[in-house]
């Protein structure tokens, strides 16, 4: 499983990030399946989420990979 963890510096309301962070990891988006490209395609997604609301946002985004036993 990848879990994306946000860290916001400044942004007009931190409420709505942290639901889509959330809501990443709800719905399966971030699955380690040796797709790194699709780790990257929703990190910028999210970015320029976070862009688009607050043009000072500074988002740092921390991807911690763990192996499910098994596997």
């Amino acid at each position: 499983m990848v879990v994306v963890s946000v860290r916001i510096l400044e942004l007009l309301d931190a409420r709505l990030v942290i639901s889509q962070s959330s809501q990443l990891k709800k719905n399966g988006a971030m699955r380690n399946d040796n797709r790194r490209n699709t780790f990257h395609m929703v990190i910028e997604s999210f970015e320029t989420h976070c862009a688009l609301i607050d043009t000072r946002v500074v988002v740092v985004v921390v991807v911690v990979v763990e192996h499910e036993p098994g596997r």
